[in-house]
């Protein structure tokens, strides 16, 4: 087959490298791309390198599973090339492209190299969705105290018992490096719609007082409070304003500093998307897998329909697990998350563990006659901006 396909016409970074390094053309046969340089590969080189990906998980099913035609044939579950493609998200939009591939590959029926059990990362994600579905519809308070032989509880070798998948996250965050240090200084923004006054006070800006924390958040049940931010101005806008056509308001943002050093786990950047092309293993992928899950599911946008107050439940959970339970390497427990805004494209919000009465104005001590603590945010008041809204 003497076409040539350039980089462009794939979303792997690995199978891009490849056909980088073994240019031959400098026009690709599918997409059109022109370049003085050499930039598509022969599409023959390239199916075998994605086939050599694709054996490093799935075979030929007749190596792996039996046929008895008298069930329905193949005793598990197979996949017809154009359907691995999909299964392995090979991020393709040309037919022509697909057509091509799937002619070169062998035509055979692929399965998994182990049809009959759940992959690391498929497995943990299984246990997630499970415990998940346990704390927001049968157990909430007690969850811990459930085994897995529990009515209604499934779980895999992964965990011996629903809740011990939060100690497995545990692991992840610190193995791919999610634990990270604020130094004393940074600016995180807070905002608050209204209509014509101006706030510029630690009270009406900070975070809620215990006693006015009445309504639940994302990662924060009613009446625990807990600071929600974000490092500019316009994603602390975003996060609190979604009502355009309500009539004109202000939003003041506070300009808050941290007053000491922060222990975060963020997970605003997570290593890149593991790929069947790059050479890891299942082992190694799936975890990685589980965990990019994991975080597109505890920062996916909700819609506030009354049932937010039961898909907060399981960041709640985890939230509570990660403030109280879980440390880092150093033994210091964790006092807050970073995560990407789900109403405004690039920005980072923040949610620091401590309500209304830790925080301070102007670097002031805290004004307390019964705890000797240090503030953990402090409010710039000369910082603070207004600005009106659409």
């Amino acid at each position: 087959m003497d076409k040539y396909v350039c980089g462009q016409c794939f979303d792997d970074e690995f199978i891009k490298d490849f056909i980088t390094e073994n240019a031959l053309r400098k026009k690709c046969s599918y997409c059109g791309n022109e370049s003085e340089e050499l930039i598509a590969a022969d599409i023959s080189k390239v199916a075998e390198f994605i086939e050599d990906g694709l054996r490093s998980e799935y075979s030929d099913a007749v190596e792996c599973l039996s046929w008895e035609s008298a069930e329905g044939g193949w005793q598990g579950t197979t996949y017809h090339t154009y359907e691995l493609f999909d299964e392995i998200e090979l991020g393709v939009e040309s037919e022509e492209l697909l057509t091509d591939l799937n002619d070169l590959l062998p035509n055979i029926d692929w399965c998994a190299y182990d049809p009959f059990a759940l992959s690391q990362g498929k497995e943990l994600i299984f246990d997630w969705g499970q415990f998940s579905d346990q704390v927001k519809h049968r157990v909430r308070y007690v969850f811990f105290r459930l085994d897995r032989q529990a009515k209604g509880s499934q779980t895999f070798e992964n965990v011996a018992q629903p809740y011990e998948v939060l100690f497995r996250i545990g692991d992840l965050v610190k193995e791919f490096g999610l634990c990270k240090v604020i130094a004393p200084g940074e600016s995180l923004f807070r905002a608050r719609v209204h209509h014509c006054e101006h706030f510029s006070t630690v009270a009406d800006l900070g975070p809620p007082s215990k006693e006015s924390a009445r309504y639940p958040n994302r990662f924060s049940p009613a009446g625990i409070p807990m600071f929600y931010g974000a490092f500019d101005i316009d994603t602390a806008i975003a996060e609190v304003y979604d009502c355009p056509n309500k009539p004109k308001r202000i939003a003041s943002v506070g300009r808050f500093e941290n007053m000491r050093v922060l222990h975060i786990l963020d997970f605003t950047n997570l290593p890149s998307y593991p790929s069947i092309f790059n050479g890891q293993t299942q082992d190694e992928r799936g975890p990685l897998r589980f965990l990019h899950h994991f975080v597109n599911d505890s920062t996916r946008s909700i819609k506030k329909d009354g049932r937010e107050h039961i898909e907060y439940v399981t960041t709640q959970v985890v939230t509570e697990f990660f403030r109280h339970i879980l440390t880092d390497g150093d033994g210091n427990h964790f006092d807050g998350l970073l995560y990407t805004s789900a109403r405004h494209e690039g920005g980072i919000c923040c949610v620091i563990f401590c309500s209304n009465e830790d925080c301070t104005q102007n670097r002031e001590p805290l004004k307390s006659w019964t705890v000797l603590r240090e503030a953990t945010l402090s409010l710039n008041g000369k910082a603070t901006i207004h600005r009106e809204l659409p």
